[in-house]
């Protein structure tokens, strides 16, 4: 989490999620390990020698601990979670629900 918060600073992040989901989903890579993380990095542009620096980083840190805080305060609990206006969908039986309303939630802002 740290290296996609460093990827959110670096303007990569969406690039890096849809690696990284990639990397573990299809090929099996297990993103605990420093070096699928940083083959994950390379994958969407980031320099590695970067993201390693970043990861141990106090301010790459402190950002992670914010964001983890705020995503609490909006109700998150766990892993897959979707805010799609101010509804969160949860849990993997809920993402076709969350696509749906994003659809829907798009076509209300345009």
């Amino acid at each position: 989490m740290r290296a996609a918060t460093h990827a959110l600073e670096a303007g990569a992040v969406e690039a890096f999620a849809l690696t990284a989901f990639r990397e573990a989903f299809a090929s099996g890579r297990d993103l605990s390990s420093p070096d699928d993380v940083l083959r994950v990095a390379a994958g969407c542009g980031l320099a590695p020698g970067d993201v390693r620096a970043a990861v141990e980083s106090p301010a790459v840190k402190d950002a992670l601990h914010a964001a983890t805080e705020h995503a609490g305060d909006l109700g998150v609990r766990g892993v897959p979670s979707l805010l799609v206006g101010s509804t969160i969908y949860f849990g993997d039986d809920r993402l076709d629900a969350a696509a749906a309303a994003a659809k829907r939630h798009g076509r209300e802002r345009s």
